[in-house]
């Protein structure tokens, strides 16, 4: 009887000390949040915002805590859509009008299918080849008499050395072209014709977000033995980091590259792993320095470059890339909105609207953007969870609990 009686005060006094949740059954306001950062008043229907570095560092990992409130206080129920990306996005053909060939180069003319006034930024094109490389000449026109030059990033190739990869994407500034005329230079390999058996494009939408550069600065550069090691910081956490791109100055050259992160310069965990490679094929130079990642960015972040018995590269510099996510909520005509962020008191929210995203029409959303980060004056620190602000108690209660069952197990034993 008095070891019910016991373990009955001691579960008493855990759940008293360690609440399963502070927050239950409050109301959530925004003076529970650190910083503020206002949208800019759109019309009525469905609103979109993509968040920043600055709240990304300021908020929890994966941003649980952030909230949209009116100019009332009143919370808005938003949809942090991570939907959107041009993998799911329909691509448009070319259809082909003729090809030729004349002096090692490649002429073929395109017009697209659609009629809609869509914008572009890339086309895909396939070749029945391979061993392969094309310099491409790009001309655009609206009504296939007049071509004006399109200024292009990069050549077509496919390699039978694995390493030395695969491109069949030419890029260039964002256009909206009905004809294209393309002149490849056969740099390299047998291509004919014949070979160019597709043309497409993805549209370039407004909702799907675009990659965002993310300013670093080098605290220290290395050479260990055969490696070369860089840490930088970057000035923010949390971020949702999507490319590494490398520019180093070298030529022929093929690195495998490990890639750390942390909030400290000597503690930091493994993220990825992958190879940056140049090769100089003639007069043209093949660079493969982008590196893709998808994953959460501490602070910090170390590149070792394995330089195996080579003579290290020299770094021209490390460009960050990230990829947003997008909040999708309701606005009013007559309303005002903000986004607090920065409060450890809550867990991210499950809204009615998250069931429905995947019947939003992305094309009817207006985008917004956000205003300046503001420090919340009537922030309320005191608004933490108790176990929050004293991390010591919940390893103090189970500790406690534990040596006092331990002694009266032990009593109990003696006794019989």
């Amino acid at each position: 009887m008095k070891l019910k009686k016991t373990l009955g005060l001691m579960g008493m006094l855990i759940l008293f000390l360690n609440p399963i949740n502070d927050g239950f059954a409050q109301d959530i306001t925004p003076n529970k949040f650190q910083y503020f950062k206002k949208i800019p008043q759109m019309g009525k229907g469905l609103s979109s915002i993509k968040l920043d570095a600055q709240v990304y560092d300021s908020a929890g990992h994966l941003v649980p805590d952030i909230r949209i409130f009116d100019q009332d206080g009143v919370e808005v129920p938003y949809h942090k859509y991570n939907g959107f990306s041009k993998e799911n996005v329909e691509t448009i053909d070319f259809r082909i009008l003729n090809l030729s060939e004349d002096q090692e180069i490649l002429r073929a003319d395109f017009i697209r299918e659609s009629s809609l006034v869509e914008t572009y930024d890339q086309i895909t094109i396939d070749i029945a080849s391979r061993n392969f490389l094309l310099s491409p000449n790009l001309y655009g026109s609206t009504d296939g008499r007049d071509f004006f030059p399109i200024h292009t990033k990069g050549y077509i190739y496919s390699f039978d050395d694995i390493n030395k990869g695969h491109n069949n994407i030419i890029a260039f500034d964002e256009v909206n072209y009905n004809y294209l005329r393309a002149e490849f230079e056969i740099a390299m390999g047998r291509v004919s014709p014949k070979d160019i058996s597709k043309v497409s494009y993805t549209k370039n939408l407004p909702y799907i977000p675009m990659e965002k550069q993310i300013e670093s600065d080098i605290v220290s550069l290395t050479q260990i033995e055969k490696t070369t090691e860089i840490v930088l910081d970057m000035h923010y956490t949390n971020l949702p980091l999507s490319a590494i791109t490398i520019n180093a100055d070298g030529k022929n050259y093929y690195r495998v590259v490990k890639i750390l992160t942390g909030d400290e310069i000597k503690k930091m965990n493994l993220i990825a792993e992958d190879v940056i490679s140049s090769f100089d094929i003639g007069d043209y130079k093949v660079d493969n320095n982008k590196i893709k990642i998808d994953t959460t960015c501490q602070r910090y972040v170390k590149l070792i470059i394995n330089n195996e018995d080579n003579a290290s590269l020299k770094i021209g510099g490390i460009d960050f890339f990230y990829l947003p996510d997008t909040l999708v909520f309701e606005t009013e005509l007559d309303k005002t909105y903000s986004l607090y962020y920065g409060s450890k008191a809550y867990r991210a929210p499950i809204y009615d609207i998250s069931y429905i995203a995947a019947h939003i029409d992305e094309k009817t959303l207006q985008e917004s953007q956000l205003g300046q980060e503001n420090i919340n004056q009537n922030y309320k620190k005191q608004d933490l969870p108790f176990t929050e602000r004293n991390p010591y108690i919940t390893t103090i209660s189970i500790a406690l609990a534990v040596g006092v069952l331990g002694l009266i197990v032990a009593k109990n034993l003696r006794d019989k």
